[in-house]
């Protein structure tokens, strides 16, 4: 039997008996942007719709000591945004560009099988990351606009940024450590 299978099984297996006790994952990734290459380490079952919750309501409490027009602009424009995502359901937001990101056949699990491309599809809180290889990052001209939103969210320690979406594939073999399912 293929090893890619069984490994496929063992992880159906785990996640979906709540894994014995399974609340992290760990795996090495290589991002498709940049190429850099790291173990990440992500919480199982964080909820994004808790996220948007708790980081709305610290956007609330920012917005009236806010004294800039362009930060005043870019909190009031951010507070829409999430209050669309909440009120529409997340991931069908009107300026959403990645509608796919969060289509997880089993809304209670964190992650997705694609059997067609034989790669998995992790959701998570990110809370570590190890750099094996540096990557090549653009450089970005940003607008005030956007620059005010990033400040913006580095402000409020946004919880909604830490919840990622990662693509991982030709898994070789899976362990548990503890409460920590690493991926190889």
């Amino acid at each position: 039997m293929n090893k890619n299978i069984n490994i496929n099984k063992l992880l159906l297996s785990l996640l979906t008996n709540n894994g014995g006790g399974v609340k992290f994952v760990s795996f090495t990734y290589r991002s498709k942007g940049s190429g850099e290459l790291a173990r990440h380490t992500v919480l199982l079952n964080a909820s994004l719709e808790n996220a948007y919750k708790a980081d709305l309501e610290a956007l609330k409490e920012l917005l009236p000591t806010l004294t800039k027009p362009v930060d005043i602009e870019a909190c009031s424009a951010i507070i829409a945004s999430v209050e669309n995502s909440l009120e529409k359901g997340i991931g069908n937001n009107d300026a959403y560009t990645q509608a796919d990101t969060w289509n997880f056949p089993i809304p209670s699990l964190p992650l997705a099988y694609d059997s067609e491309k034989n790669t998995w599809q992790i959701r998570g809180r990110s809370i570590q990351k190890k750099i094996f290889e540096e990557g090549v990052y653009k450089v970005v001209k940003s607008r005030p606009l956007t620059l005010a939103k990033k400040a913006i969210e580095k402000a409020i320690k946004a919880k909604r940024s830490t919840i990622r979406s990662y693509c991982v594939s030709e898994l070789k073999g899976a362990r548990i450590d503890g409460e920590t399912l690493i991926l190889d």
